[in-house]
């Protein structure tokens, strides 16, 4: 921390000064005489001007390793702020820990006494104090402070949605509370991530590291399923299990496991599971302790919500008032379902993750409202158009012989069956032309670069002309999976082509090889047999010498 933010703290002191005298008059003074009661706002100068003589003793140049010495004196006031159930005086008190937060100078104990001051001042009925609590919430969470200890996260998440719920007559604050939710689970879900950079699994007080002290030890690798038996979940994955398991009982209506936790809403609770299935794969497959969690909590709490939403009585709630807010948890359960199929393949080996890609599969067909099996179509056209994901289905299931689904002939079964049945009653329509040509109109409004599956969302459960949306959903969920198999096509002949030209290079090598051995024989059959007739030609010449030289001597 540089002299610049004590300057700054040293301002915000007298800030809170200044309020207090505003605070303090003949009324207030009156009040505490009748009542015979202490003030408490003497005390809380007296802190403050203890603290500015602290800060003003400080030697300049080193005003970071010399505040860490002294901040407990120096924050004191700005606590007792928080007791004094002041809004003003608080609002100064939480804009200050907000401070002194995002410059990271606090050391563990002091971010404790943070964390009880914003749960002092929560009962403060003040606007400015609850969007402040949620900004010091953030950093507190960005900083990782407490990511080890479950019980101070548990009831930090609990001030989050507490703030949340809460709130709800109060748009701006239910709104940051959302947000800010939304920041703290994903923040919560990275933390389980191996570290990029040693830097990142510092301590609390990252001014008191040098950076070369550590910049040569490796990331240590995730553990593996055998070492999370032996050895148990960290304290973060427990924290990130908490926080799964409490999001998946929200989904279902569960009362909460934490302390003084209301019940979030389904809406809310599914939007935050499909947020955190989509955005956070890589966390679940490094973890096998959050793995186990998505297949044991999370798949079987959204089967249930599935199953619901293709419920045929939840045709019959678009009829109340309510008709938006059950069309929306409809779609947010059928989005969370195709979400787990499509980032993570590992379910479908499970007994839940083939249970939920049943269930979603063959929803086309199942005996529900037209909106519904409108929204299942939209899933089942995301999930064709995945060439990898349809070739991973049909071999888990259409190749299996242990199971009784075939996803992908099945999904094929199901709409051409509906695409049928649109030609059909197309036919048997008085204005045939007109019905077909509904259906090209679509076409050619895709053409034009306009998204129709956007279009479609926007009109909800009141969809016009539902059959006619269902007939042009059910022919490009064919068509897109037929484009899909076209790609696996193309893949299984180029991978056939590459390994025949391996095969051939491979071979042409080897006759080269062999051709190469044949003619070296050869030469040397050759070599060998001049070698030997020079040999013998020698031998006859010197032969015929010896035998004409005893032909003399005689």
């Amino acid at each position: 921390m540089s002299d610049q933010v004590l300057l700054v703290l040293e301002s915000d002191l007298q800030a809170l000064g200044t309020e207090i005298k505003r605070l303090e008059g003949p009324m207030y003074s009156l009040v505490s005489l009748v009542h015979a009661v202490d003030n408490p706002l003497r005390e809380i100068k007296k802190e403050i001007e203890q603290a500015i003589s602290t800060i003003k003793a400080l030697p300049p140049g080193r005003g970071t390793f010399n505040f860490l010495s002294k901040q407990r004196e120096v924050l004191k006031p700005f606590v007792l702020a928080c007791e004094s159930k002041s809004a003003k005086l608080a609002i100064v008190a939480i804009s200050t820990f907000y401070k002194l937060l995002s410059n990271n100078v606090l050391d563990y104990d002091l971010k404790l006494e943070v964390v009880r001051a914003i749960q002092t001042v929560e009962r403060l009925n003040d606007e400015a104090i609850k969007l402040r609590t949620l900004q010091v919430l953030l950093s507190l969470f960005q900083s990782q402070c407490f990511i080890d200890n479950q019980d101070i996260s548990e009831q930090l998440l609990s001030l989050v949605f507490r703030l949340y719920v809460t709130n709800r007559l109060n748009l701006t604050v239910q709104s940051t509370a959302a947000a800010t939710a939304k920041q703290v689970t994903s923040l919560v879900l990275e933390s389980v991530l191996p570290p990029s950079s040693p830097l990142l699994s510092s301590p609390s007080s990252p001014l008191l590291l040098s950076p070369s002290s550590s910049s040569s030890l490796p990331p240590s690798p995730p553990p593996t399923e055998s070492e999370v038996q032996i050895l148990g979940p960290s304290p973060r994955e427990r924290v990130v299990e908490s926080l799964l398991v409490q999001l998946a009982g929200f989904a279902v209506g569960r009362l909460s496991l934490w302390p003084r936790c209301p019940i979030v809403s389904r809406t809310f609770a599914l939007e935050l599971l499909e947020s955190i299935v989509v955005q956070h794969v890589m966390s679940f497959r490094t973890s096998p302790t959050l793995l186990r969690t998505l297949h044991e909590s999370i798949c079987p709490t959204v089967s249930t919500l599935l199953s619901e939403a293709l419920d045929p009585e939840v045709e019959a709630a678009t009829a109340t008032a309510a008709a938006a807010a059950v069309y929306y948890d409809c779609r947010l359960a059928i989005r969370a379902a195709t979400s787990l199929v499509r980032h993570h393949p590992s379910l479908a080996a499970t007994r839940n993750g083939a249970l939920l890609t049943g269930q979603l599969l063959r929803g086309c067909c199942a005996p529900c409202g037209a909106w519904q099996r409108i929204l299942v179509l939209l899933a089942t056209r995301s999930l064709c158009a995945t060439p990898a994901l349809v070739f991973s289905l049909f071999k888990l299931y259409d190749m299996s012989i242990d199971q009784d689904l075939n996803a992908v002939g099945e999904t094929l079964d199901s709409t051409t069956g509906l695409l049928q049945a649109f030609l059909a009653a197309a036919a048997a329509a008085p204005e045939e032309e007109a019905y077909l040509g509904l259906v090209s109109q679509l076409f050619a409004a895709k053409e034009d670069d306009r998204d129709i599956i956007a279009e479609i969302e926007a009109f909800e459960y009141q969809i016009p002309a539902p059959d006619i949306v269902t007939g042009y959903l059910a022919l490009e969920c064919v068509l897109t999976l037929i484009s899909s198999l076209e790609t696996l096509t193309d893949e299984v002949v180029e991978e056939v082509r590459k390994r025949g030209e391996e095969r051939g290079e491979g071979e042409g090598a080897k006759g080269r090889k062999e051709r190469e051995k044949v003619g070296t024989d050869m030469t040397t059959d050759m070599t060998t047999g001049t070698d030997n007739i020079t040999d013998n030609i020698t031998d006859n010449n010197s032969n015929n010498s010896s035998n004409s030289n005893n032909s003399n001597s005689n």
